[in-house]
């Protein structure tokens, strides 16, 4: 047998069968419940809103200058003008009805004050205590930003609403004062307490 050539004698060579590796069992895929995409949008909006206060007073600005201010008159405008230097003069940033309610009736010739007392109401007495409630209401140091909160907002809309009975085009300062008697809060509650109602100021209107 020449060197190196295969013995056909020899037994063969043989490997031990293996086994099949272990397969882990298969789950069903969990699929995540559907969201919508306002629903998306909205916790995008939150987180925004939590990672910068900023941006949550910005929107508040915007939303209230977007406001249709052509629907008030030049007068109501200034009253409005007069209340956000109220609070900013208080160092608070929420303008209230009851800062509305300061600026309409703080001079005796103004016409919020006329109509008071055609219904019997004495304004002086009102104005006292307006400016203890005012005086009352947060202060915020650096409050130099002011912005009108959901009641006045609520109550400049409700001033538009009540032009509609008059066949009035533009909310003024009647409109006004009849928005502060009708919705609730502190400044309503003063007024109603000196005596005045919804009922005699659209009379006297």
């Amino acid at each position: 047998q020449e060197a190196g050539a295969p013995n056909p004698t020899a037994p063969k060579a043989t490997t031990a069968p293996t086994e099949p590796a272990a397969t882990m069992p298969k789950e069903p895929l969990k699929t995540a419940a559907p969201v919508e995409g306002e629903a998306v949008a909205e916790y995008a909006m939150g987180l925004f809103l939590c990672i910068n206060r900023n941006i949550h007073r910005a929107y508040i600005r915007s939303r209230d200058f977007n406001m249709n201010i052509n629907t008030l008159t030049i007068k109501a405008q200034e009253m409005l003008q007069r209340a956000v230097s109220l609070a900013r003069d208080e160092r608070q940033q929420a303008v209230e009805p009851l800062h509305v309610l300061y600026a309409l009736i703080e001079k005796e010739d103004s016409l919020a004050w006329v109509l008071l007392q055609r219904v019997g109401v004495n304004p002086r007495t009102v104005l006292q205590e307006v400016r203890t409630a005012v005086s009352s209401l947060p202060r915020v140091e650096g409050a130099d930003e002011q912005y009108f909160a959901t009641d006045t907002t609520r109550l400049i809309q409700r001033a538009v609403d009540y032009t509609k009975p008059f066949g009035d085009k533009y909310a003024s300062v009647e409109h006004l004062l009849l928005a502060l008697v009708k919705e609730r809060g502190r400044a309503s509650e003063l007024l109603r307490e000196a005596g005045a109602s919804e009922q005699e100021l659209l009379e006297a209107v």
